[in-house]
């Protein structure tokens, strides 16, 4: 990302730098410093590629106008924005060779009036109405979003713009739970800017990211988390308050304030779906931690299945948080692994790697079953590209390519294999096997249909009968578990 100094000494330039030879950057510089806008309006009827040209920096047109905006007024650089923003082709995803998109750039210098009140909010809106990704990454791996959380403008009166706030209000999806690079969100930066000792942040950008629904737990670095960084910070206000008789009137009114708006926040918290979710993660974990030091039934079952009724439970009795947290990290370390999993058979698909890292994965343990979300899962998506494979060998006429081809369905075939012979495919079949058990037992007059859906999912995952399809198996096996649960 262009850091300040580089950005103004850039904008600089445009003013300084007109004798320069007729390069394309000296076009555009020609082009936006003339006080006749129908110059450019008439270079780009003439020539519409102009807008998506890139000059010996990488910079198109419109990384130039953002820059010039951080020296020029709103008057002047009003009529530039509209003539760019009606010009057909405009793409805001275009980056410099510093990586960097002009509203990336804009965003760092959202410090500044004209920027911040003018220029980010009409290119946001425009970046919008074009389709822009803001999930997209600088070279430091920040999202708008993340930039502009991080800035904020004060004007003479005191009153603050949050800039982050900018592109919560005009992107329908601004990038909330988007991870930088560092595996920190934008409630990260925004909890972070508000609580650094010497920052003039409040808390203003923190509550419109909860507003907009921003995951307040979603973390993936090694600094503390946003939630633990709160709490540091409370306890550290009470005592201050709790420790200095002698403090000022206005410092001890000032630290009271802030203290009653953490409290305010940390409900707002505690109210988000995320946070119930991941107590009643938590919750859970702690129960099956319990069961699994007694004799219950939980102690003879596999861990996968612990975890599958564990979702359905709602135990509230807790036990053990050490064990709990113990359970958790291992539940969460299984997500990372679903990626990991998820990205190398992406390789596979799009050509970029080859089997070896799908293999190491499935030689170390990993789950090819789970995964988030549907459009997502692993297994279809090999299964996919095999189908696709097979119809271009048929297509194909050249022997090298055929044998390619051949190799590949070969490889894909044998990987398939695996992942059938996997513990984690034999439980999903069982799965499988005992909800279509369920569902047929629920179809008819068994003793099933007396029972709720979540002892019947229990029952589900104790059985291992591999004849348990028909109506008469089902209710011999739901009475024996029926009995034994109950009594």
């Amino acid at each position: 990302m262009l850091n300040d100094e580089k950005a103004l000494s850039s904008a600089d330039n445009i003013v300084s730098n007109t004798a320069a030879p007729e390069t394309l950057q000296h076009k555009f510089r020609t082009l936006l410093l003339s006080t006749d806008t129908l110059k450019l309006d008439l270079a780009l009827r003439e020539d519409p590629t102009l807008i998506t040209q890139q000059d010996e920096e990488g910079a198109t047109i419109l990384h130039h106008i953002v820059e010039y905006g951080a020296i020029a007024g709103k008057h002047t650089i009003a009529p530039i924005l509209d003539i760019l923003f009606k010009t057909p082709g405009l793409d805001f995803h275009i980056k410099d060779i510093r990586r960097d998109t002009p509203l990336h750039i804009a965003a760092a210098l959202c410090y500044q009036e004209t920027t911040s009140q003018f220029l980010f909010p009409a290119l946001v809106q425009a970046a919008e109405k074009h389709n822009f990704n803001f999930s997209t990454l600088d070279q430091e791996g920040n999202t708008v979003l993340h930039i502009a959380t991080k800035t904020q403008y004060e004007d003479i009166y005191g009153k603050k713009t949050h800039n982050g706030t900018t592109v919560i209000a005009h992107a329908a999806n601004p990038g909330l739970n988007v991870l930088s690079a560092a595996g920190k969100t934008a409630f990260f930066y925004a909890v972070k800017q508000a609580i650094s000792k010497h920052s003039d942040f409040d808390f203003s950008a923190v509550d419109a990211l909860l507003n907009a629904g921003a995951d307040p737990i979603l973390h993936e670095s090694n600094d503390d988390n946003p939630l633990t960084m709160l709490e540091k910070y409370f306890e550290l206000l009470n005592n201050v308050l709790n420790r200095n008789i002698d403090l000022a009137p206005d410092k001890q009114q000032w630290i009271e304030n802030r203290i009653a708006q953490l409290s305010l926040l940390n409900k707002r918290i505690y109210a988000t779906p995320y946070w119930i979710s991941y107590n009643e993660i938590k919750k859970n974990a702690l129960m099956l931690a319990q069961a699994s030091r007694t004799t219950a039934f939980f102690k003879d079952i596999s861990l996968d299945l612990q975890k599958k009724i564990a979702g359905l439970t709602g135990d509230p009795q807790v036990h053990d948080i050490k064990q709990t947290e113990k359970i958790v990290s291992k539940y969460r370390n299984q997500l990372k692994e679903e990626k990991t999993f998820l990205h190398a058979v992406k390789q596979i698909i799009h050509q970029l790697g080859d089997f070896k890292a799908v293999n190491a994965l499935l030689d170390a343990g990993v789950d090819p079953i789970l995964h988030g979300a549907d459009d997502e899962n692993p297994l279809p998506m090999l299964e996919e590209h095999l189908e696709q494979l097979k119809i271009e060998l048929f297509d194909t006429r050249d022997p090298k390519e055929q044998q390619w081809i051949e190799n590949r369905i070969t490889q894909i075939s044998q990987l398939n294999k695996r992942i059938c012979a996997t513990p984690h495919w034999i439980s999903y079949n069982e799965i499988k096997k005992n909800a279509r058990m369920l569902a047929q037992a629920s179809r008819t007059t068994t003793l099933f249909k007396d029972i709720s859906p979540k002892l019947q999912r229990k029952i589900a995952g104790l059985t291992g009968d591999p004849q348990a399809h028909d109506t008469t198996q089902a209710e011999k096996i739901a009475s024996k578990h029926y009995n034994r649960l109950t009594h």
